[in-house]
């Protein structure tokens, strides 16, 4: 073959097809950026349709009709994109878990832009960050822990979308809780952390594609709201995320698309008494939605207090990070009795959620259950039932009446405790919560039967014993608010 011809050929072949789609919202055409320049990472650039058109001319494509032609040869690939549905997509961005490229959702097109890089696992070793982890929870918690980063990274790498329980981390400041978010779970999950303490937190939006589009939502100190019903939004947002199979992305000026995401939450929390009052409810309906974690003082093996020094650890530190990835692997295996529930039938998410004793026992402490045992006792058992509804037996020390008569009898004008009551209890329903949540925690003082005409009569037993917690709950707290 003449060399010449060949030379020749190469001038007049057509340029290579670029790829490029057609988003129907926003009616901008998305082209990938070239990789051989540069760093060599790209992401698909959103152009209109007059800069689309510089950027096709710029390969080579006529901007001009030919002779005889109505349309130049780039008006005539763009008009084509615009009609094509397999090209036409109506949300471009990153979705947790899911590979880059062109994806069907819900029945729509899906531009995914970019994936997690999950660490590879190479064998060596990785004694600082296992160390890190121990010290961190102890020998009970780190075997959960272990375990539940072996089976989020597996998921992961399987594109397993399924979602696992929020790992609830409460522990005194400079613990280490918030490196090992993220130094050890933000790596081991991919590399991508979304700040999910707007979506979660107080006064959040409902915009939460950033958050979405991140493996680790990860959750720092969030400012959370003291009422009754703030402890509940937080725990139903976070029930969103973990429960609900399909999630609606919401962005703004988009149209939202309902997706399938990978989600692993983690938060912490100061161990404080005004954090800890605010934390959700850990009812049956929450707690196999999250592992309620007891941080301590990490051992972090090298001590760095200059710039240079921490900067060597931080690179010593993920340095191991692979190490950790294989011995997770290779040589961690889950103990069969934490993928059982307690009564023997195998859990939901493949691990049971483990609830640090004494966290929880500051969870009860602090609750307004709590808070009407206290109001009971100084009511009803310190001073004579004023109000003469229900039975009250001073030998026995306990009382029987309908949740409306309790109600009642604390908010009768005679009552010592009229305005807490007032304050306490805004409805029947509160006070029917308070009274189950009490039987499910304490069911030997607190408890219900059937009467005649399907009346509920509830008993409450000597309610110092309940209240015994509460103080050793809070000297658990330092009695200083934890400072």
């Amino acid at each position: 073959m003449n060399p010449w011809i060949d030379r020749f050929k190469k001038q007049v072949e057509a340029p290579a097809t670029p790829v490029f789609y057609y988003h129907a919202d926003t009616h901008d055409f998305l082209f990938m950026q070239d990789t051989s320049k540069g760093s060599g990472l790209a992401d698909w650039v959103p152009l209109r349709a007059r800069e689309a058109a510089m950027a096709l001319g710029h390969r080579g494509y006529r901007l001009t009709p030919a002779e005889g032609e109505q349309l130049s040869q780039v008006e005539i690939m763009l008009n084509e994109c615009r009609m094509d549905p397999d090209r036409t997509i109506y949300y471009a961005g990153d979705l947790a878990g899911w590979s880059s490229g062109l994806h069907t959702v819900c029945g729509v097109n899906v531009l995914v832009k970019s994936e997690a890089k999950v660490p590879e696992a190479v064998q060596g070793d990785c004694s600082i960050v296992r160390r890190f982890i121990d010290t961190l929870f102890g020998p009970v918690q780190s075997v959960y822990v272990h375990a539940w980063i072996k089976q989020s990274r597996a998921a992961l790498i399987a594109r397993n979308l399924r979602a696992m329980p929020a790992l609830m981390i409460i522990g005194e400041r400079n613990c280490g809780k918030s490196f090992f978010q993220q130094r050890v779970l933000t790596p081991m999950l991919g590399g991508r952390a979304a700040n999910a303490n707007r979506y979660l937190g107080e006064g959040s939006t409902k915009f939460n594609a950033d958050v979405l589009s991140k493996e680790h939502i990860m959750v720092q100190d969030p400012e959370l709201g003291s009422r009754f019903k703030d402890r509940v939004a937080f725990a139903t947002r976070i029930k969103e995320i973990i429960a609900n199979e399909t999630q609606s992305i919401e962005r703004k000026f988009v149209q939202a698309i309902n997706s399938q995401v990978f989600s692993r939450v983690s938060i912490t929390l100061n161990s404080t008494y005004e954090v800890v009052s605010k934390l959700p409810v850990f009812d049956r309906d929450f707690s196999d939605k999250a592992f309620l974690l007891k941080a301590h003082k990490a051992d972090f093996t090298v001590r760095a207090y200059t710039p240079e020094e921490q900067r060597s650890y931080l690179e010593l530190f993920a340095s191991q990070i692979p190490a950790y990835c294989w011995w997770l692997e290779n040589e961690f295996t889950i103990p069969a009795e934490i993928t059982m529930e307690p009564d023997g039938s195998p859990t939901r998410w493949g691990i049971r959620c483990y609830h640090d004793p004494d966290t929880m026992g500051l969870l009860t402490a602090v609750s307004p259950e709590l808070r009407l045992m206290e109001l009971v006792r100084q009511a009803l058992f310190t001073a004579p039932d004023a109000s003469g509804s229900g039975v009250r037996s001073a030998e026995a020390d306990f009382v029987q009446m309908t949740a409306l008569d309790l109600e009642r009898a604390l908010k009768d004008d005679s009552s010592p405790v009229k305005h807490e009551a007032i304050a306490l209890i805004k409805n029947g329903n509160a006070l029917i919560s308070y009274l189950a949540r009490l039987h499910a925690n304490f069911p030997d003082n607190v408890f219900s039967v059937k009467r005649g005409g399907n009346r509920t009569v509830w008993t409450i037993r000597k309610p110092d014993e309940i209240l015994e917690i509460s103080d050793r709950c809070y000297e658990g707290l330092g009695g200083n608010n934890g400072q």
